[in-house]
């Protein structure tokens, strides 16, 4: 059954979702795997700006969150700094590569969907597409995107993003999903020179794995703020493609003031 959920903030989306899928989810096994799934989930997050989760005994891997927003951003895929930062990761590359990393496949379609909101901010066509068909239905492939797409839309002078995902595990998946995401919004947001609205994370499959629902039963409400991630500071993604590469790769000059707060707390987070 459809639901839709509002939150002040992304971490309360955490720990609210996360009880709710263990009280309320359907038991299905995909994959011979034991899981709880809602399906058709609508989650309205009002501040999406604290956007790391760290105070709520969630053991979230900093590094990996900031280095999967520096490449969506910039629009790049560096499979060996993943695997550095997060082994795991290996498992699901195909000759070497991630096929399905998101930032190849958006970085063409974002000057798109940014001059379509420039020219008419009322318009309902700035789409930007994750799934590939001609691709990720094929038998085989290790890669899968979770994300199908992006879509925004100004109102009230105001950027809404709208991310909807065929997939999303909460414990695993949403942690580092959500940085990803709120980070391409206030990033458009910044470009566009307009405020930042919603972020609505919209899911087929939402669900966790049996094996971590005792994990998560130790989650609490968070005493303190979470990372505050606003995006790349920029007027247009060929100058957040370099700033994100230069943030990624160390290459910043830190004699220059060049980069804004938010940006150097990326840089942190990757090379603290």
């Amino acid at each position: 059954m459809a639901s839709v959920h509002t939150f002040n903030s992304i971490e309360d989306s955490l720990l609210s979702m996360t009880n709710h899928l263990v009280l309320y989810g359907e038991k299905i096994s995909p994959r011979g795997e034991p899981t709880y799934e809602l399906r058709n989930v609508t989650m309205v997050i009002k501040d999406s700006s604290d956007s790391i989760a760290t105070d709520m005994n969630r053991n979230v891997n900093v590094k990996l969150a900031s280095a999967e927003a520096l490449q969506l951003m910039g629009g790049f895929s560096d499979p060996e700094v993943m695997g550095n930062i997060a082994p795991n990761t290996r498992q699901f590359r195909t000759g070497g590569v991630f096929n399905g990393a998101y930032g190849p496949r958006i970085r063409p379609q974002l000057e798109k969907a940014t001059e379509r909101l420039r020219i008419d901010g009322g318009t309902r066509q700035a789409v930007v597409t994750v799934w590939d068909p001609l691709y990720d239905q094929q038998d085989g492939i290790k890669d899968i995107p979770c994300t199908v797409s992006y879509n925004w839309h100004i109102r009230d002078d105001k950027l809404h993003q709208t991310t909807h995902m065929r997939s999303n595990d909460i414990w695993w998946g949403w942690t580092y999903d959500l940085p990803m995401h709120a980070s391409l919004l206030h990033t458009m947001a910044h470009i566009l020179d307009v405020g930042v609205g919603d972020y609505v994370h919209v899911v087929d499959s939402l669900h966790i794995y049996e094996r971590d629902i005792h994990a998560s039963g130790l989650l609490h409400p968070s005493k303190e703020k979470g990372i505050r991630l606003t995006g790349i500071t920029a007027s247009s993604w060929e100058e957040v493609r370099k700033v994100a590469h230069d943030i990624f790769y160390d290459n910043i000059d830190h004699s220059q003031s060049y980069y804004t707060a938010s940006e150097m707390s990326y840089h942190g987070l990757l090379h603290g």
